[in-house]
């Protein structure tokens, strides 16, 4: 299976300063329905609590955006 092979809506969120998913915008760009959602100001251990990750997780998941 390829990237290309992807239908589904696939939300990257990583903080900003993340080094562990540093690529995570490329990742996010090579998926044909990708979307990168920076956490500002957080990273690996400490973006999932952050509300900005919730404020962009629901309304994906939700289907809204």
């Amino acid at each position: 299976m390829c990237s290309s092979d992807l239908q589904t809506p696939i939300d990257v969120i990583a903080g900003d300063q993340d080094v562990i998913a540093r690529d995570a915008p490329q990742l996010a760009e090579r998926l044909p329905h990708g979307r990168y959602d920076p956490i500002p100001g957080r990273n690996h251990n400490n973006a999932v609590p952050a509300r900005d990750f919730k404020a962009a997780a629901i309304p994906f998941l939700l289907g809204e955006r």
